[in-house]
């Protein structure tokens, strides 16, 4: 998938804080079928090819939810590898009587949303051919309109586990100030916008790709972060081609006095809402 390889800067995996691990972990295991690469008393980390961690799930017994809006996770969306592959999942949602708090088509992609047993949002959702997406002045037309569910239905295939080429396509936030946000995503770490809607979201990408990265002020602009011990985002990893270019990424946001931190070979940076990525190298 060119969208997430190098060159381009994309999101490859992410962590959250969740207070029963057990039972979160069987829901990404039994219900959407990925499997579990590795499992202790206080982590688990999940995959779709049996090898390649795409979410890890931290648990700890002071973590507990917060009670009010935080800054931090919308969804984390899932891309599976074609339409058929979504036709099934969404036929086993619907046999095991999961809620769906919505399915969108996009245009450019097919989409399932859902909450995981924390209330930790979920796209699950298939790319349309690249060549049909509608760009214009850089920018690509994204809509939201019904999914035509009987039709997804009608092309699935049994859906028996997570296809093993599914991947993270892309992660959306929620911040308090937009503007902010999206200086630090797009003039900070390299990404483009793609799209916009109004003073709410913004959408940003590389490579072409229609997007790997959104934030949006939906929860309101007097927000505040996460807590340390409250559920939810933990962090998020951004791939970079090579060291090179993340370092002048580095170099960049120690200029602007953004906070940075190193540990081993990976880079840690929080943007203004609060909200930690990890800046890899492929």
């Amino acid at each position: 998938m060119t969208f997430h390889s190098p060159p381009a800067l994309y999101v490859s995996e992410a962590a959250l804080k969740v207070k029963d691990l057990e039972t979160t972990t069987a829901f990404y295991e039994k219900t959407l079928g990925f499997s579990v690469l590795q499992y202790s008393s206080n982590k688990a980390v999940l995959t779709a090819d049996g090898s390649t961690p795409l979410l890890t799930l931290h648990s700890s017994p002071f973590y507990n939810k917060p009670a009010r809006s935080r800054t931090g996770l919308f969804h984390i969306a899932f891309l599976l590898p074609d339409r058929a592959s979504l036709g099934g999942i969404l036929q086993r949602l619907l046999e095991n009587n999961y809620p769906l708090q919505g399915a969108s088509d996009h245009h450019v992609s097919e989409a399932l949303y859902l909450a995981d047993p924390e209330g930790n949002g979920l796209e699950l959702y298939c790319d349309r051919p690249a060549e049909n997406w509608k760009w214009e002045n850089g920018k690509v037309a994204m809509v939201t309109e019904p999914l035509d569910a009987e039709s997804l239905l009608r092309d699935a295939v049994p859906f028996t586990k997570m296809p093993p080429n599914t991947i993270l396509g892309h992660i959306h936030l929620q911040v308090n100030h937009l503007n902010e946000a999206r200086s630090f995503y797009k003039e900070g770490l390299e990404f483009n916008e793609t799209a916009h809607l109004g003073s709410h979201a913004s959408f940003l990408s590389s490579g072409g790709y229609h997007h790997h990265l959104a934030v949006n002020t939906w929860g309101g602009t007097s927000t505040l972060p996460l807590g340390q011990e409250e559920t939810g985002l933990k962090h998020f990893t951004i791939v970079y081609p090579d060291r090179e270019v993340r370092s002048l990424v580095v170099n960049k946001l120690r200029r602007k006095e953004m906070k940075v931190t190193t540990e081993e070979n990976l880079v840690y940076v929080t943007d203004p809402a609060g909200i930690q990525s990890v800046l890899a190298v492929k």
